[in-house]
């Protein structure tokens, strides 16, 4: 653990860091385009899949508790 002395530099970065968000935040427009949620959505799902695919651990599990039941867990975990 770090010593009170780096106190004061560990909430000067914090505080930076928030600053930096609350400046993007009060520079952020509300998105009008329809079908970006969607598009959103579909960009999540797609990396969820390929997430799962790639994981060795779902091959390994699969070899133990089959590979559909395998795929189910991750299907339900990840989404």
């Amino acid at each position: 653990m770090a010593d009170n002395s780096q106190l004061g530099s560990a909430q000067d970065c914090a505080r930076d860091y928030v600053r930096c968000y609350l400046d993007m935040l009060d520079g952020a427009v509300p998105v009008v385009d329809p079908g970006y949620a969607q598009r959103v959505a579909g960009a999540g799902l797609q990396y969820c899949e390929q997430l799962s695919e790639k994981d060795g651990s779902r091959k390994m599990l699969g070899r133990f508790i089959g590979m559909d039941r395998a795929n189910r867990i991750f299907r339900e975990v990840i989404r």
